[in-house]
């Protein structure tokens, strides 16, 4: 019966199952069910805002529209505050930012533990997804700082690379466990497709950030903030060479466990001598079943012209995206 269901899913679908995407949304939505509905009841609640004359927020002291003013007028509100919340929609975004990067880090962190303890953890998906941990903590914060500060120039270049950070992490996540050999089997595994999607990802990465200011400031600093941010890129940049150089390592593997055959030595009955109370030994070599389906490098070959060509069409979508670069 589970048979012939799986065989009523289309493949897309099979797939998605497969790698556990409906699993993936189900954990999303979970974790952001409680902020989303903070930020729907924030957003009935706030108060209309008032605007001066040049179309700019006109600023307020915290009298009305800050949680304290609203909830602890009648006791006082206190002085210098680390943090205080308007009831606005703004403020759920920045829980939900918030709940879901640590929701994240926290699931990411228990499940390599876990296979760590039980050696089942995969050496390159763990690197992988230890080197996305920087780029996935500055995104985070970036993008609070932007929707606190309502500084919108530089949101969406934030937002991108920071879902294509996410995707590598989650992509790391998914084939952290070792012992799922069916990933590795097949005429194109999902190890490997996942492999050339997080390839795929640093080159436009790395192209990108070069192409906007990173160049510039690893290179040409000339007091200590473009110093600071030079530390910022590079890091950046050894964080995507470690995903890309991890990824082709895996892909290479691949290839090679796939062409490197089993020999084992095992009795020869046609050989055996009716006098003697052994049977001569020979090499013998084992060819796995799926061996006629095997990862091949003309496989990867064609799976690294398909990446290129991905690469490259995002990098001119992306330069003919008027977006701030500074």
């Amino acid at each position: 019966m589970e048979q012939r269901g799986h065989a009523s899913l289309s493949p897309v679908l099979w797939s998605f199952r497969e790698v556990g995407v409906f699993e993936f949304f189900a954990y999303v939505f979970q974790k952001i069910s409680l902020p989303l509905g903070l930020t729907i009841v924030f957003y009935a609640a706030q108060e209309p805002r008032t605007y001066d004359e040049s179309g700019n927020y006109k600023l307020k002291k915290c009298t009305c529209d800050c949680w304290d003013g609203k909830f602890k007028r009648p006791y006082g509100r206190g002085g210098y505050k680390s943090l205080y919340f308007s009831i606005e929609s703004e403020t759920g975004w920045l829980f939900l930012n918030v709940i879901l990067f640590s929701s994240f880090g926290e699931k990411a962190l228990w499940s390599f533990l876990k296979l760590a303890w039980e050696k089942k953890a995969r050496i390159t998906s763990s690197l992988i997804l230890a080197s996305t941990v920087v780029p996935l903590w500055y995104g985070s914060w970036m993008i609070f700082n932007y929707i606190n500060d309502r500084f919108y120039n530089m949101f969406l270049s934030q937002l991108f690379f920071t879902v294509t950070e996410l995707i590598s992490a989650g992509l790391a996540y998914r084939f952290l466990d070792a012992s799922r050999v069916v990933d590795e089997s097949g005429p194109r595994p999902l190890l490997a497709v996942s492999c050339w999607i997080i390839i795929t990802i640093c080159i436009v990465h790395i192209i990108q950030s070069g192409a906007d200011q990173m160049v510039n400031n690893v290179f040409y600093r000339k007091n200590a903030v473009q110093s600071s941010i030079g530390h910022r890129d590079l890091a950046f940049l050894l964080c995507d060479l470690i995903q890309m150089m991890t990824a082709l390592y895996q892909v290479w593997a691949l290839i090679r466990k796939q062409e490197r055959p089993w020999t084992a030595f095992a009795k020869d009955k046609s050989d055996t001598d009716p006098h003697l109370d052994y049977a001569p030994i020979r090499p013998v070599k084992f060819v796995s079943s799926d061996s006629t389906s095997a990862y091949s490098l003309r496989s990867a070959c064609v799976d690294a012209k398909s990446s290129a060509l991905v690469s490259v069409a995002t990098l001119i979508l992306l330069q003919s995206w008027n977006y701030q670069k500074e």
